[in-house]
Protein backbone atom coordinates (compact mmCIF):
# COMPACT_ATOMS: atom_id res chain seq x y z
CA UNK A 1 0.00 0.00 0.00
CA UNK A 2 2.65 2.55 0.96
CA UNK A 3 4.20 1.59 -2.38
CA UNK A 4 1.15 3.06 -3.96
CA UNK A 5 1.44 5.59 -2.48
CA UNK A 6 4.56 6.23 -3.31
CA UNK A 7 4.36 5.78 -7.03
CA UNK A 8 1.08 8.17 -7.04
CA UNK A 9 3.19 10.99 -5.01
CA UNK A 10 6.67 10.62 -7.56
CA UNK A 11 4.13 10.46 -10.85
CA UNK A 12 1.84 13.29 -9.15
CA UNK A 13 5.46 15.25 -8.30
CA UNK A 14 6.77 14.33 -11.89
CA UNK A 15 3.56 15.66 -13.53
CA UNK A 16 2.86 18.95 -12.16
CA UNK A 17 6.89 19.44 -12.59
CA UNK A 18 6.29 19.02 -16.44
CA UNK A 19 3.42 21.27 -16.16
CA UNK A 20 5.14 24.06 -14.33
CA UNK A 21 6.60 26.93 -16.38
CA UNK A 22 9.39 26.27 -19.62
CA UNK A 23 12.68 26.22 -19.05
CA UNK A 24 14.19 29.55 -19.41
CA UNK A 25 16.32 30.22 -22.60
CA UNK A 26 19.32 32.18 -21.97
CA UNK A 27 18.59 35.29 -23.21
CA UNK A 28 15.50 35.41 -21.29
CA UNK A 29 15.32 38.00 -18.42
CA UNK A 30 17.73 39.84 -21.05
CA UNK A 31 17.61 43.71 -21.32
CA UNK A 32 18.12 43.64 -24.48
CA UNK A 33 14.74 41.85 -25.41
CA UNK A 34 12.55 44.68 -27.01
CA UNK A 35 8.77 45.10 -25.90
CA UNK A 36 6.27 47.00 -28.15
CA UNK A 37 5.96 50.42 -28.01
CA UNK A 38 2.84 51.82 -26.56
CA UNK A 39 1.40 53.98 -28.95
CA UNK A 40 -1.14 55.75 -26.67
CA UNK A 41 1.62 56.77 -24.20
CA UNK A 42 3.81 58.11 -26.96
CA UNK A 43 0.50 59.61 -28.82
CA UNK A 44 0.00 61.93 -25.11
CA UNK A 45 4.11 62.90 -25.22
CA UNK A 46 4.57 63.59 -28.70
CA UNK A 47 1.37 64.80 -30.71
CA UNK A 48 -1.89 65.04 -28.25
CA UNK A 49 -1.04 69.02 -27.64
CA UNK A 50 -1.26 69.72 -31.25
CA UNK A 51 -3.16 66.86 -32.79
CA UNK A 52 -6.73 65.03 -31.62
CA UNK A 53 -7.10 62.08 -33.64
CA UNK A 54 -10.67 62.49 -34.90
CA UNK A 55 -10.59 66.66 -35.99
CA UNK A 56 -8.34 69.31 -36.63
CA UNK A 57 -6.58 71.48 -33.92
CA UNK A 58 -3.42 73.08 -33.94
CA UNK A 59 -2.61 70.37 -36.26
CA UNK A 60 -4.27 68.17 -38.72
CA UNK A 61 -6.63 65.09 -37.50
CA UNK A 62 -4.45 62.40 -37.17
CA UNK A 63 -7.34 59.52 -38.10
CA UNK A 64 -6.58 59.56 -41.51
CA UNK A 65 -2.95 60.36 -41.84
CA UNK A 66 -1.86 57.18 -43.80
CA UNK A 67 -4.17 57.97 -45.95
CA UNK A 68 -3.80 61.44 -46.84
CA UNK A 69 0.11 60.39 -47.11
CA UNK A 70 -0.69 58.25 -49.72
CA UNK A 71 0.10 54.90 -47.30
CA UNK A 72 4.02 56.44 -47.89
CA UNK A 73 5.26 55.50 -44.67
CA UNK A 74 8.96 56.58 -45.44
CA UNK A 75 7.86 60.41 -46.38
CA UNK A 76 5.34 60.38 -43.33
CA UNK A 77 8.27 59.03 -41.25
CA UNK A 78 10.58 61.62 -42.46
CA UNK A 79 8.07 64.87 -41.93
CA UNK A 80 7.85 63.25 -38.04
CA UNK A 81 11.04 63.30 -37.73
CA UNK A 82 12.00 66.88 -39.29
CA UNK A 83 8.90 68.21 -41.04
CA UNK A 84 11.36 71.69 -42.18
CA UNK A 85 13.70 69.39 -44.02
CA UNK A 86 10.83 67.14 -45.47
CA UNK A 87 9.71 70.47 -46.85
CA UNK A 88 12.19 72.06 -48.39
CA UNK A 89 13.08 68.56 -50.38
CA UNK A 90 9.56 67.47 -51.33
CA UNK A 91 8.96 70.50 -53.91
CA UNK A 92 5.92 72.84 -54.31
CA UNK A 93 3.40 70.91 -54.81
CA UNK A 94 4.31 67.99 -52.42
CA UNK A 95 1.82 66.86 -49.55
CA UNK A 96 4.33 68.31 -46.80
CA UNK A 97 4.62 71.83 -48.61
CA UNK A 98 0.36 71.64 -48.93
CA UNK A 99 0.38 70.66 -45.15
CA UNK A 100 3.02 73.88 -44.37
CA UNK A 101 0.91 76.53 -46.63
CA UNK A 102 -2.65 75.15 -44.85
CA UNK A 103 -1.31 75.36 -41.69
CA UNK A 104 -0.53 79.27 -41.73
CA UNK A 105 3.44 77.87 -42.44
CA UNK A 106 4.35 76.46 -39.52
CA UNK A 107 6.44 73.50 -39.06
CA UNK A 108 5.45 70.91 -36.67
CA UNK A 109 8.13 70.33 -33.90
CA UNK A 110 10.99 68.07 -35.40
CA UNK A 111 11.15 64.34 -33.35
CA UNK A 112 14.58 62.99 -34.86
CA UNK A 113 14.85 60.55 -31.60
CA UNK A 114 11.78 58.59 -32.66
CA UNK A 115 11.89 54.89 -34.06
CA UNK A 116 10.03 53.60 -37.00
CA UNK A 117 8.48 51.32 -34.35
CA UNK A 118 7.62 54.17 -31.73
CA UNK A 119 6.02 56.25 -35.08
CA UNK A 120 4.43 52.94 -36.19
CA UNK A 121 3.02 52.95 -32.42
CA UNK A 122 1.61 56.56 -32.61
CA UNK A 123 0.35 55.81 -35.71
CA UNK A 124 -1.47 52.77 -35.02
CA UNK A 125 -3.11 54.41 -31.76
CA UNK A 126 -3.25 58.09 -33.76
CA UNK A 127 -5.32 56.50 -37.05
CA UNK A 128 -7.81 54.05 -34.79
CA UNK A 129 -11.19 55.10 -35.26
CA UNK A 130 -12.90 54.32 -31.60
CA UNK A 131 -11.06 56.45 -28.37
Amino acid sequence: MTRKIHILLCTSILFVAACGEPHQNADQGSTSRQTAPDGKALYMTYCSSCHNPVKDATGPATIDAITRWGHDTTKLYAFIRNSTESIKTSGDNSYPAQLYNKWGKITMPSFPSLTDAQISAILAYGTQRQF
